[in-house]
This record gives structure tokens, C-alpha cells and sequence, in this order.
């Protein structure tokens, strides 16, 4: 991003300068060719383009030396006196350059200069009417001292510093272009980094949970505890494979939801009664990788009680293909067991802050915790996703 920028700056310096160096040129020959009694001034232009050379050393001097100084360096009072020795230098090099012109000028042929080809060409004059001889003679030179600084060197003194101010301002927006894109560059890399740290720290939490269930069912139930093993297995293979993504289908969640939801069975076997309500989603579009499934493993861990009936009611809703409604609501235990703060744990802190970072303010949450019940209502926007840049995790 910044090489384009600087190509942009260079190409608009070109375009510029390209415009500046051919604009008296087009003038001059369009006047002339307007007027069949006037000849092109070549001298005019060959003067008016040592004026812009002399502004352009001093734009290539302030552009690549003095500019940087100010913008990369901060060196303000450095940029202040180059700038104080550049005008000064400028005024001398006209200063200089101006009796060489003057006596240009004194030697040049009257018959050549645009006001007498106007005057004494043929055409003003009656065939019978004798033509003007001219006295191209050099002329007197004037011998009255000019001061340092003319008129003409003051107003071409105030071009080049509004010429430097021009160029410190569209260095200034490239500049700023160039850093807000650095900034953007930054965020997103933060942003990338903070979700892989937040997704990190999910999946160990998530299967630290599984296992201690899967090590319940040992004891109790071994051939429940193979089953386990294998519908673990899917899981894992959700997570390795499709969880490095920052948007996963939504028919890959809500199967990856109702794999865990067949494995926690498997324990709470007669203990909890679940109901789920998934329609086949026929949609193309996706969400963010496990945020479901945590909602639904704080409910069996927080929801579940081994000595009272338990309940889970999940739905989930795709309206218009644009946004899903998923609602999921638990009991919460009443046998005394010390609970801890539903919304402090690890897993549901981090789904808050990875819908925080991926979806700003597009998604929208409503955690209503009551004594006997705990439910939450998720309205996510879905996304396009694209299987071509997708990160997907080979073994």
C-alpha cells in the first residue's frame, strides 16, 4: 500500500509539472496561429521555461529534501531555515539570471518581437506605402542600478513559496493516506491476532469440558464412553479443519451443535430433558465458529443438576437469509451446589468479546438470568463465506 501511494504522489507531481511546462508553449502557438500578422515567440517561451526550470530544481530540492525533513523527521526549525536558504538562493539565481536576459532582450532584433510583427507586417500597409526599415542597432544599455528584488523577482518569490506550500499539502494527504492505511493494516492484524487468541483459548476450554464428560461415562458406561470417543472425534474434526475461520457455514454449526448436544446425552442420560428445534438450513451463508456451541455447553454445565429434573429448550431461526434468531434456555439447579457467575466464565467471556471484535455493533444479545431459569436470545447477521479463504488446518 505505501509504494502505490508514492506512485500516486510521483504520478500527480508529473502530471503537474508535465501541465506547467506545456501550458505557455500552447498558449503562445494558439495565439499565433489566431493571428496570420503574428510569428511564434519562441524566445518568449524559451524565457518563461527557464522560470519553470528554475521553479522546478527548487520543487525537486523541497520535495525530496526539505519536505521529509519536516514530515519523517519532525525537524521543524531545520525545515524553517532550509526553507529561509532555498528562497534566498532563488532570489539570487533571478537576480543573476536577469541581466542575462535583460541583454538578451537589448540585442534582440526588433523585427522579431511580437508587438512590431504586428505593427509593420505587409498586410498593414498599401502596396505604394514604403516599408519601415528597423534599427536593430543594440540599443543603450540602462545603467540605473535595479534592486536586489524587483517586482518581478518578489511576485516569482511568492509563486515558489505558495508552490512549496502546495506541495507540503498534497505530501501532508499522501502522508495521512498512507498512515491511515498503515492503521487499518494494524487493527486488522491486531483484530486477526486477538480472535486466534480468543479461538485458542476457547477450544481448550471447550474439550477440557468434553473430556471431564467422556471421563464420567468411563466408569458408568463403557460402551457409552466409546460412543463418546467418536462423536468426540467429529467435533475435533470441526474445530481443526473449519474453527480457524472467521466464518463458518451455518448448516457446519448447527451440525457440530447437535453432535455435542448427542454427546452430552450420552452422560445426563434420564437426568435432563433437551429440547431442540433446528430446522435444515438450506442457507449458503455463515456465522462465527463455535459460538453456538458454547451457549449450549454453559447450559448442560451450569443447567444440570443430579439430584432435580433439568431442562434445555434450543431453537434456532433463519429469517429471510439475512439473520438468525438462536434462543437457548436451561433451569438452573436447585440442589444447594454452590454456582458460580454465568456470565464470568471463560468460554462465555470470550464468545462476548469475539462477537464484539468480528461483528461490532451488528449482533445483539439478551441474557435474562432469573432465579429458576437462565435464557439467552443471540441475533447474528450472516455472512458470505468463502471457501477460498478459508484457513483451514491440515494434519
Amino acid at each position: 500500500m505505501p509504494t502505490i501511494n508514492i506512485k500516486q504522489e510521483n504520478v500527480t507531481y508529473i502530471a503537474m509539472w508535465l501541465l506547467l511546462f506545456s501550458t505557455p508553449m500552447l498558449i503562445l502557438i494558439i495565439h499565433a496561429s489566431s493571428n496570420s500578422n503574428l510569428d511564434i515567440d519562441w524566445w518568449t517561451i524559451m524565457h518563461i521555461e527557464e522560470i519553470l526550470a528554475m521553479y522546478f530544481v527548487a520543487f525537486l530540492v523541497h520535495n525530496f529534501l526539505l519536505a521529509p525533513m519536516l514530515l519523517y523527521k519532525q525537524q521543524t526549525w531545520r525545515y524553517v531555515c532550509s526553507i529561509l536558504i532555498l528562497v534566498v538562493a532563488f532570489i539570487a539565481l533571478q537576480s543573476w539570471i536577469r541581466p542575462i536576459m535583460h541583454e538578451q532582450q537589448r540585442h534582440r532584433p526588433r523585427a522579431e518581437m511580437p508587438m512590431m510583427q504586428r505593427y509593420y507586417k505587409a498586410d498593414n500597409f498599401r502596396d505604394d506605402r514604403p516599408r519601415p526599415q528597423f534599427d536593430d542597432r543594440p540599443r543603450p544599455q540602462f545603467k540605473e542600478p535595479r534592486p536586489f528584488i524587483g517586482p518581478a523577482e518578489l511576485t516569482n518569490t511568492l509563486a515558489l513559496i505558495f508552490l512549496m506550500g502546495m506541495n507540503l499539502g498534497v505530501k501532508l494527504y499522501y502522508k495521512a493516506d498512507k498512515d491511515r492505511n498503515r492503521m487499518q493494516q494494524l487493527e486488522k492484524e491486531n483484530l486477526k491476532q486477538r480472535l486466534n487468541y480468543l479461538r485458542y483459548q476457547i477450544s481448550p476450554h471447550f474439550f477440557m469440558n468434553t473430556l471431564n464428560n467422556i471421563h464420567a461415562l468411563v466408569d458408568i458406561d463403557p460402551e457409552k464412553a466409546k460412543k463418546s470417543i467418536v462423536e468426540l472425534s467429529k467435533l475435533m474434526r470441526h474445530i481443526l479443519y473449519d474453527g480457524d475461520t472467521n466464518i463458518s457455514p451455518l448448516s457446519d454449526e448447527v451440525q457440530f451443535l447437535q453432535n455435542y448436544i448427542a454427546l452430552m446425552k450420552m452422560r445426563f442420560t434420564g437426568m435432563v430433558k433437551v429440547n431442540t428445534d433446528f430446522p435444515a438450513m438450506t442457507s449458503q451463508k455463515g456465522i462465527a465458529p463455535l459460538i453456538l456451541a458454547i451457549f449450549a455447553e454453559n447450559a448442560f454445565k451450569h443447567g444440570v443438576s443430579y439430584k432435580s429434573p433439568s431442562n434445555i429448550d434450543m431453537t434456532l431461526r433463519c429469517h429471510n437469509n439475512e439473520f438468525i434468531l438462536f434462543t437457548c434456555k436451561n433451569s438452573k439447579r436447585k440442589d444447594g451446589a454452590k454456582e458460580k457467575d454465568l456470565d464470568g466464565g471463560i468460554g462465555l467471556r470470550n464468545v462476548k468479546n469475539r462477537l464484539e471484535l468480528i461483528y461490532g455493533d451488528r449482533y445483539h444479545i439478551d441474557i435474562k438470568d432469573t432465579e429458576d431459569n437462565y435464557k439467552v436470545r443471540l441475533l447474528l447477521p450472516l455472512e458470505n463465506t468463502n471457501t477460498n479463504n478459508k484457513q483451514r488446518v491440515r494434519l
